[in-house]
C-alpha cells in the first residue's frame, strides 16, 4: 500500500425532507445524517426562521423526525436530543435512539440480518448454528489496521449476515450479541456494530445507532484461524439463561479489556475488581480458619468493657475494624482458592494475588502507587489478565489454542494451563 496516502474517515450518508415533531410544535426541514465511524449526527435546516416559541422549545424537549430520503425511503427516528443551533435555522442532533431508513414496514420476523461491524479483524467464517446460517466476511486492509492501530479511529473491517427465514427479531438479536460478545473476549477489543439490516421480501429496514465506543482494547488472545472452533464451542453456552449470562459477561470482557492501557493504577484496580466478580459470582463460599474464629470471640469482652469505659469514643467502627484487621488475607485466600477450584496448574501460570492485592489497597487509600518497581507491577498484572482471560474461556468451552500475553506469537493449548493437560 501507499503510505502517504490514507483514506478519510469512512462515512455513511442520508439526506432528505421530513418533519420534526414534539407535542404540539412542527417544523419542515431539511436534513442531512452522516455515521462516521462509531458516531451519528443529524444536521436539519428549516425552510424559515423558527419563531420564538419554537426556539425555546428546541432545547426543552427531545424530538421525533419524520420523512423521506432523497431515494424516497423512509427515515425516522424518537428522542433526538439537540446539541447546537444557530438562533435561525440551522440545528444538530445527536439521535437517542436508533435511525431507522425503512423500505418496508417493520416486522417481528425476518428472512436475514446484515451487521457491519467496527475493529473486528478476522478471517472470513461461515458455518450454521441452530438453523441459522452464519456468514462472517472480512472487509478490512493493512490501511484500516494501521488507521485503527496508530490513531484509534474505528474502522468498518467485517460484515456479519445471519440468515434463518421468517425467524423473530428477538432470536437475531441474541445470536450477533453473543457473536461479538465472544469476538470481543478473543480479539480483546470492544466490538460493536453501529449499522444492521433486516431483510424480507419486499424490502429491508436499515438500523443505524451511535455506538459504544471500541477504544478499549487488549491483545488478542485466540488466534484468527481458530474463530471458527471457538464461536461453534462456545455459542452454545449463552442458549441458556442469555439475558443473564450476557450482563454478566460483557461487564467482565468491559472489565479485562480495560487492564492493558492506561496508568498501572487504573489497570489494578480494574483487575482486581474483576477477579472479585468472579470469586463472588463462582467461588466457593471462604470458609474463616477456627484459630481466627477463635482470637475474634476472645477480643469481644475486651473491645465490649473498653467501649462501656468510653462510650463516647467508639461509634462502632473500631471494633468493626480490629475484627476486620483479623481477617485482612480474606479477598487473598478467596482469589487463590478460585484458581484452585478451576483447576489452574500454578506450576505453569501462577498469580500473586497477595501483591496485587496489596497495591489495589495502596492505589485506593493513598491515590497512586508509590515507590513500587513498574515492571515488576506490569509483570505480576500480565499473569493476572491471562490467567482471567484463561478462567473465562475455560468456563464457557472453549478447548483450542491461545496466544499468551507473554511470548506473543506463541500458541499453546488452552489445557496447557491447567491440571488435566495431557502432552
Amino acid at each position: 500500500m501507499n503510505y502517504s496516502d490514507f483514506e478519510n474517515p469512512q462515512v455513511i450518508k442520508y439526506v432528505g425532507k421530513a418533519k420534526l415533531f414534539k407535542d404540539d410544535f412542527e417544523i419542515d426541514v431539511e436534513f442531512r445524517y452522516y455515521l462516521i465511524n462509531e458516531k451519528g449526527v443529524l444536521f436539519c435546516t428549516s425552510f424559515e426562521p423558527l419563531p420564538v416559541l419554537q426556539r425555546i422549545a428546541l432545547y426543552k424537549f427531545k424530538w421525533t423526525i419524520i420523512g423521506l430520503t432523497e431515494g424516497g425511503i423512509s427515515f425516522r427516528s424518537l428522542d433526538l436530543l439537540i446539541t447546537n443551533f444557530d438562533g435561525e435555522k440551522e440545528f444538530e442532533f445527536v439521535p437517542q435512539k436508533d435511525i431507522i431508513i425503512s423500505e418496508i414496514l417493520t416486522d417481528k420476523t425476518n428472512d436475514a440480518a446484515t451487521y457491519k461491524v467496527l475493529n473486528l479483524f478476522t478471517e472470513d467464517l461461515k458455518f450454521n448454528y441452530k438453523g441459522f446460517s452464519v456468514d462472517i466476511e472480512n472487509i478490512s486492509s493493512r490501511e484500516h489496521e494501521l488507521i485503527e492501530k496508530y490513531w484509534q479511529i474505528p474502522q468498518f473491517t467485517s460484515i456479519i449476515k445471519l440468515t434463518k427465514k421468517g425467524e423473530v427479531l428477538e432470536e437475531y438479536d441474541k445470536l450477533i450479541n453473543s457473536i461479538i460478545m465472544l469476538l470481543t473476549l478473543a480479539t480483546g477489543k470492544s466490538l460493536s456494530f453501529p449499522v444492521k439490516e433486516f431483510e424480507k421480501a419486499g424490502g429491508s429496514v436499515v438500523l443505524i445507532n451511535n455506538a459504544r465506543p471500541t477504544s478499549r482494547k487488549i491483545q488478542s488472545i485466540i488466534p484468527q484461524k481458530y474463530h471458527a472452533q471457538y464461536l461453534a464451542e462456545t455459542i452454545p453456552f449463552f442458549n441458556e439463561e442469555f439475558d443473564t449470562k450476557y450482563i454478566e459477561f460483557r461487564t467482565l470482557f468491559e472489565y479485562v479489556n480495560d487492564t492493558d492501557k492506561g496508568y498501572l493504577d487504573d489497570r489494578i484496580l480494574s483487575m482486581i475488581q474483576a477477579w472479585e466478580i468472579v470469586a463472588n459470582n463462582w467461588g466457593e463460599k471462604y470458609e474463616i480458619p477456627e484459630e481466627i474464629n477463635e482470637l475474634k470471640e476472645n477480643f469481644k469482652p475486651v473491645i465490649k468493657e473498653w467501649h462501656n469505659k468510653y462510650p463516647h469514643f467508639d461509634k462502632g467502627m473500631i471494633s468493626q475494624r480490629i475484627s476486620d484487621s483479623l481477617i485482612w488475607d480474606k479477598t487473598i485466600n478467596r482469589l487463590n482458592n478460585l484458581l484452585t477450584q478451576n483447576g489452574f496448574n500454578r506450576d505453569v501460570l501462577d498469580v500473586d494475588f497477595k501483591s496485587l492485592v496489596q497495591w489495589r489497597h495502596k492505589v485506593a487509600h493513598e491515590g497512586m502507587l508509590r515507590s513500587t518497581d513498574n515492571n515488576e507491577v506490569a509483570d505480576k498484572l500480565l499473569d493476572a489478565q491471562l490467567a482471567f482471560r484463561l478462567l473465562l474461556l475455560r468456563r464457557i468451552g472453549y478447548t483450542g489454542k491461545v496466544i499468551p500475553n507473554k511470548g506473543h506469537d506463541t500458541q499453546k493449548e488452552i489445557s496447557y494451563y491447567f491440571n488435566d493437560y495431557k502432552k
